[in-house]
Order: C-alpha cells, then structure tokens, then sequence
C-alpha cells in the first residue's frame, strides 16, 4: 500500500513543475532527494513507516517553487497536506511529513532524525560527483527567474563559502557524501585559483600595452609636430629669402648701406633654413642582422631599417620569436620607444637651433637696417 501511495505521488508531482527557468527546483531535483533520503536511511536504520513518511516528504517538498519561490516549503506542506487527506492519512502522519518538509528551509534547524535526514538529503550534490552539473542548474534558475547573473568568480566564491560552512546532520549522509564534498571543494577552490591567477596576469599585461601604445603615440605626435614646426621656418624664410632677393637685392647698387643689413638677414634666413631642413632630414641607421643578434636582444626587429634587407622568410622567423618570447618582445618595444624618444630629441633640438637663430638674427637684421638709414 505504501508503495503504491509513493508511485502515486511521484505521478501527482509533475504538475506542479511548469514554470519556465526552473532549473534547479524541478522534479528530478524532488526525486534525487527522495533517493538520497532512502539511502541515508538505509544507513541510519530507520524502520518502514519512517522511511514512507520521509518518502512523501521528499518528493513534495519542493512542489510549491512554481506558486511562491520565497518561503515555498510551506506552500509545499499544504499541498502535501491535501494529497494525504484525500488519501485516508492519519492527522500524526500528515503533521510528520509537514515538519519534515519545513525542515527544509534554509535556516531551520531540524530536530528529529527524518528532519535531519530530509536536510542532509536535499543538499546531497554537495557530495556527489554531478555537484557541478547540479549547481550550474541553480545557476541557470536565478538568472532566468530572479534576473541575477554572476561572474564566474563571484559563482564560484559564494560556492566555497557554502561548502566551507556546511555541515551534514546525520552520519549517515556524512560517511556517503563527506569525501565527495570534500573533493568538490577541492576542485571549486581550484577553479577559483585558476581564474584569480588568470586576472592578475592580465592586469599588468593590459597596463603594459596601455603604457606603450600611449608612450608611442605620443612620441609621433610629438615628431609630427616637429615636422610642422620646420615646414613653418621653411616656409617663412623662403618667402622672405624671396623678397629679399627681388625687392632688396636691386637697391644695394645705389645704397652700399644696405649691404650688411641684407647679408645678416639672408645668412640668419639660410641658416634657419639649414636647421629646419635638418630637423626633417630623414636619416636610417641599421644593424647587421643575424638571428643571434635578435634572440640576444641586440637588435629590434620592428623597426624596418634593421630588416628591409633580410628575406621574407627570416622576418617572420623573427616575429614569431617576438611573439613566443614576452621578454623578447616587450624588450624590442622598448628600444624602439628609446631609439624614436633619441630622434625627437635631436628634432627639437635642430628646431631650437633654427627658432634661436631667426629670432635673434631679425633683432640684429632690424638693428642693421635702422643704424643704414640713420647713416
């Protein structure tokens, strides 16, 4: 009879499981707990008649998710009170298998063996071996129910506080399931490691790439203002070497004052010209390749005047040591970010040159010039 009583209820159950994204609470879940109960206890030694009760307890004590998520274990006692009201139960039976699924509730403290055994039952993934399948499926539920997505870290964290604080309630389901969960604490926290490893590796290599990227980008940017500033002199002295040479350059003939005035102002324009002109004269300097040069570090392959002249083959030779060897590669970095740091340098500096000498030689040109009229 009591058989019977259980295949009847494990067909009642179904209905109560058909909301979308219930995962987890679900009746394979209900059943799973049926088997763990009667599993634990078989070892427990608990007679038929409690075992029966703890059957009917498990496999209702979730039916009332569906209607009321938070707080469903009472829910869940109702439904189980009318099932076994309909079914001729005696009033001490149905209070039974009430306090065993409320017993259920996460922060119940169960007091009686079968409310211990139905606790320690529906947390028995904890110690198998499909514990991950078990909780990606909790996972799934409060995503799709609930609308709360983890991070895989943060998953696997609130995972191992869970494990670390549990404690089985019977010995029983501690001598079925305690090396299991041990096992499966083991492997959560190295799960966790793997990925708290993974992230502080990546940081500085992100930090890195940031750092380079910015440092180069601003170096040409730097460089092509350079550039700008030496067309600008270029520019500007050649109009006024222009005008000098059609407009000033005819009067000396009938003004000999006007002689040294004009050459001081033709040399300070010649000069800033020769210092522009320097600052954007392009200039390669190479190293002889060889493949121990670049393995040791001594040359940097980025840069193309150290492998316009080597075979194609060998330049991906290279490049794919650059990016097997992290070393390798943030070294060759460096020394282009140093080499082009040297070139900028001697850019600003050609242009300082050139912006002293126009502007002290148009003071002494004006001087010249004044001092030939006052004549």
């Amino acid at each position: 009879m009591n058989s019977d009583l259980i295949n009847i209820s494990k067909a009642e159950i179904r209905k109560y499981f058909n909301k979308d994204g219930q995962d987890y609470h679900c009746l394979k879940h209900s059943v799973q707990v049926h088997d763990a109960a009667v599993t634990i206890s078989k070892v427990e030694g608990i007679d038929e008649k409690e075992v029966f009760l703890l059957q009917l307890a498990a496999l209702y004590h979730d039916v009332g998710y569906a209607e009321r998520p938070d707080g469903h274990e009472e829910v869940s006692a109702r439904e189980a009170e009318k099932f076994l009201l309909q079914n001729n139960a005696s009033e001490e039976d149905i209070l039974t298998v009430k306090n065993i699924i409320l017993a259920t509730r996460i922060n119940a403290n169960p007091t009686t063996k079968l409310e211990k055994i139905i606790k320690d039952a529906d947390l028995s993934h904890l110690g198998q071996s499909n514990y991950n399948e078990v909780t990606q499926k909790l996972r799934r539920e409060k995503k799709e129910m609930f609308k709360i997505e983890q991070s895989d870290k943060d998953w696997l964290q609130e995972n191992i506080d869970f494990l670390e604080n549990h404690k089985w309630h019977t010995a029983g389901a501690k001598k079925l399931y305690n090396k299991t969960k041990k096992q499966n604490l083991k492997q959560q926290k190295k799960e966790l490691s793997k990925i708290l490893k993974d992230e502080k590796a990546q940081i500085p290599e992100k930090g890195i790439e940031t750092m380079y990227r910015v440092a180069l980008r601003n170096h040409n940017q730097l460089s092509k203002i350079a550039d700008n500033k030496a067309n600008i002199m270029l520019s500007i002295t050649t109009i006024m070497m222009s005008l000098i040479l059609s407009s000033l350059a005819p009067k000396i003939d009938n003004n000999e004052k006007l002689l040294i005035p004009t050459i001081i102002i033709v040399l300070v324009c010649l000069v800033t010209m020769i210092f522009s002109i320097l600052a954007t004269r392009p200039k390669v300097s190479s190293m002889p390749y060889s493949r121990e040069s670049l393995v040791g570090g001594k040359i940097n392959i980025l840069f193309f005047g150290n492998f316009f002249n080597i075979p194609l083959q060998e330049f991906e030779w290279g490049m794919k040591q650059l990016m097997k060897d992290k070393d390798l590669l943030y070294s060759s970095l460096s020394k282009d970010l140093y080499f082009l740091g040297i070139v900028l340098a001697k850019k600003y500096r050609l242009l300082q040159y050139a912006y002293g000498v126009f502007m002290f030689g148009l003071i002494l040109s004006t001087f010249a010039f004044i001092w030939a009229f006052i004549q």
